[in-house]
């Protein structure tokens, strides 16, 4: 998934790459096309195009979720007074968290917008 801001970045070192198709012709093509920018196979996820769609939007959805809960917990921080660096720190260095999208505001890239549900 390429974001907003880092899209050349995101191209040529990308986290993975999902692909939805059910041709074996498109999987063949696409991994030869793809192949000198991940040298690990693992990095390409084939799947359905429904599938891959789906995970588009849940992957969008999962981090909306988690600025506006980040957004809900500064919100009391500043009401109890609490340090928000601290929380952000003690939150982020839980592996199954992570230190990402653990800033208040409106988020990165704005995910809501209409540029990121048009790039399925």
């Amino acid at each position: 998934f390429l974001r907003e801001g880092s899209a050349v970045n995101d191209f040529l070192k990308p986290e993975r790459i999902i692909i939805g198709t059910n041709s074996e012709y498109a999987k063949t093509t696409l991994k030869a096309l793809y192949k000198p920018l991940c040298r690990k196979s693992d990095k390409i996820i084939f799947m359905s195009s429904e599938s891959a769609e789906l995970t588009k939007y849940s992957a969008n959805a999962f981090l909306a979720t988690k600025i506006s809960f980040i957004n809900e917990i500064a919100e009391i921080a500043e009401i109890i007074g609490a340090d928000m660096h601290e929380i952000r720190q003690g939150i982020g260095t839980d592996s199954r968290i992570g230190k990402d999208f653990l800033y208040a505001g409106l988020g990165y890239g704005e995910i809501g917008r209409a540029s990121c549900r048009e790039r399925v």
